[in-house]
Formats: C-alpha cells, sequence, structure tokens
C-alpha cells in the first residue's frame, strides 16, 4: 500500500489541476457570455434610442403641420369675419337705423359698385 501512495498523490494533484483548469474555462466562458449579454443589451437600448428619437421626430412634425394647418384656418375665420364686419357697418351706415323704424323708403342699390341708400 505504501509503494501505491506516491502514484495516489499524483493523481490527486493532478485532478486538483484539472479540476482548478475546468473552473478557470468555466468562469472564462460565463465572463464571455456576461459580455455577449451586455452587448446585446447595449445594441438594443441603441436602437430603442433610435426608434424613439425618431417617432419623437414624427410627432414633432406632426405638430407643426397641426399649428400651421390652425393657423391657416383662423387666419381665414379672421378674414371672414372681417368681411362680415366690414358688411355690417357699411349696411349700417346705408341703412338709416331712423330711417327704417319710421317706414322711410330705404332701399340698398348698386351705383359705381358701392351700396347707396335712397
Amino acid at each position: 500500500m505504501k509503494g501505491l501512495e506516491p502514484e495516489i498523490q499524483r493523481l490527486i494533484a493532478q485532478h486538483k489541476t484539472e479540476l482548478k483548469k475546468i473552473k478557470s474555462i468555466h468562469e472564462a466562458e460565463l465572463l464571455e457570455s456576461d459580455e455577449r449579454a451586455s452587448q446585446r443589451y447595449v445594441r438594443q437600448i441603441e436602437e430603442l434610442r433610435d426608434q424613439l428619437a425618431s417617432e419623437k421626430e414624427t410627432a414633432c412634425a406632426r405638430e407643426r403641420q397641426l399649428a400651421k394647418e390652425s393657423y391657416v384656418l383662423q387666419s381665414v375665420n379672421l378674414s371672414i369675419s372681417r368681411s362680415i364686419f366690414s358688411f355690417i357697418i357699411h349696411s349700417l351706415q346705408c341703412f338709416d337705423a331712423v330711417g327704417w323704424a319710421t317706414g322711410r323708403d330705404v332701399r340698398p342699390c348698386k351705383k359705381n359698385s358701392v351700396l347707396v341708400c335712397w
């Protein structure tokens, strides 16, 4: 039995060396896997950031377009309101409210493209 002891010691040492080697290989594989996962997450975050920036730009462009359309619509409405107001003022100037109330003949007619009263 004493003669086998050096051989047993050598096998135990060899086994410990192989175990350390396997553990270090496994640790390296884990680190490599973590690095790949980290790179994948960074890539996904960059893609999401780019997608968000694109969606933000699209939303901003849409908001600008809606604001422009609203401005144009308000301008048209203001122009129409001014025309109506001018027409009413002109009509009130032409149709004497007192004459209308008293029954005088106050009729609009076209004379030189301007409304006048009779």
